[in-house]
This record gives structure tokens, sequence and C-alpha cells, in this order.
């Protein structure tokens, strides 16, 4: 099962800028996890959403980019 990452939606609608975004990416990873998904859709590169699902193995897509894996804790 895929999860589409719609964080620039809820960002948009909630005005989420900055660090307050950051509990969207967890809460976005966790109903993933929840339900059942292998994989991570996001294009959102401004946010730790792409890392925190790869860091809690799901697959990622698109791949990460080198300085998303450096971030990347297994």
């Amino acid at each position: 099962m895929n999860y589409l990452d719609a964080n620039f939606i809820a960002a948009l609608h909630f005005h989420c800028h900055g660090p307050d975004r950051n509990g969207l990416d967890t809460m976005h990873v966790a109903l993933a996890q929840s339900s059942g998904c292998t994989w991570f859709l996001s294009f959102d590169t401004n946010s730790n959403a792409r890392v925190l699902a790869a860091s809690a193995r799901l697959k990622v897509f698109p791949d990460l980019h080198p300085a998303e894996r450096a971030r990347l804790v297994r």
C-alpha cells in the first residue's frame, strides 16, 4: 500500500511554516505506518518527512537525495 504525503496542502491550509511542519511530518509517517503502508510517496524537499519515513523502514519515492541520506538514522 502507498501513502502520499500531502504536507504541502495541510501546511497551506493551516498556514504552517518552519518548525510547526515537523509535527505534520511525524503525523504523516505515523499514519502511513499504522495503515500498513510499505511505500511513502513525497516530493516535499523542505521537510524531514522523507528522512523520517526511510528511518521508519518505509520505502520512499522518489529516492532520497544524498543530503537526505546523510541525515538518515537506522
